[in-house]
């Protein structure tokens, strides 16, 4: 069982689609920010875009979430229960596009997909505490979206890896944009790629052009971009904890799952000593850098 592409995919969205409408139906109402967010949406109806930097929750600084929010309340007025549909329909849309993320990688890295491992791992993601928020907490959709764009980015660029398709290049520009726009969170990507590309030099199994080069290039202007105008426009503590707070959400919510009970208080260690974080990082960096020209992987 599971062990094909269609059984796993179809029993992975099929899981998450009955826990999660079960939940939502538990649960239908708002909490907390979400009176607050639609509030701010029932008194600007005609506004899709905020355009002052003094409203909660940094709602300037994320057009695209926002712009969701706004949507939903066109749609559905003020009935909490559709609009967390809305949200898991958002994360069926991310479930899928994380299996298709697993199959692009290992036909990049011309590894065979055991598609059980796939299916565990994303069975292991869907079901985690942080996920079920943004199922059930509405204004938690900001790191929904973020992640589903990063994803769908990251994805894009693996696939031009493959094919050249310029098509690819443009939907990881525009992918990337709709990420940081949702939250900034997801705006150190490009370093990410620079890690890939470096590793695709010293490997010399993947061979990319100039367009990809560019394109990564504009990717780091819209992230000073971003950086500027989170500086200017929020205080910067709050910028830099979004920038670093998941930098690899995957990575720490499969952590956080195998190892639940001091996962978290190694997670609020780092969240106070954001120096050790910078430290472990570029360590963390170098090392890798090191076993890959070691190993010539």
């Amino acid at each position: 069982m599971l062990t094909n592409r269609r059984q796993s995919l179809l029993t992975i969205l099929l899981l998450n689609l009955l826990v999660y409408s079960y939940i939502i139906f538990l649960y239908p109402g708002f909490y907390t920010d979400d009176y607050i967010l639609f509030t701010i949406i029932h008194l600007n109806p005609e506004k899709f875009f905020l355009l002052k930097s003094d409203y909660p929750f940094y709602l300037f600084l994320r057009p695209v979430s926002y712009f969701t929010f706004w949507l939903d309340y066109q749609l559905w007025g003020n009935n909490p229960f559709l609009i967390k549909l809305t949200n898991l329909i958002y994360h069926l849309i991310l479930v899928y596009n994380l299996f298709r993320f697993f199959e692009t990688i290992c036909q990049v890295f011309k590894i065979e997909l055991n598609y059980r491992i796939c299916f565990l791992s994303i069975f292991l993601f869907s079901f985690h505490l942080d996920v079920l928020y943004w199922n059930n907490w509405i204004s938690d959709r900001t790191e929904l979206l973020y992640l589903l764009f990063y994803i769908a980015s990251l994805r894009s660029f693996f696939q031009y890896c493959l094919d050249q398709n310029n098509r690819k290049l443009f939907l990881f520009l525009l992918f990337y944009i709709l990420s940081v726009g949702a939250k900034q969170t997801g705006s150190h990507l490009p370093f990410l790629l620079l890690l890939f590309l470096y590793y695709s030099f010293t490997s010399q199994k993947i061979c990319l052009n100039k367009k990809a080069f560019l394109v990564l290039a504009l990717s780091g202007i819209i992230f000073f971009i971003t950086v500027v105008t989170n500086l200017y426009f929020a205080e910067s503590s709050v910028f830099l904890n979004n920038i670093w707070k998941k930098p690899f959400t995957i990575i720490g919510i499969f952590i956080h799952t195998l190892i639940p009970i001091c996962s978290q208080n190694i997670y609020n260690y780092f969240l106070m000593n954001k120096a050790y974080v910078l430290v472990s990082s570029i360590i963390s960096i170098l090392l890798i850098i090191i076993f890959i020209k070691k190993n010539r992987i």
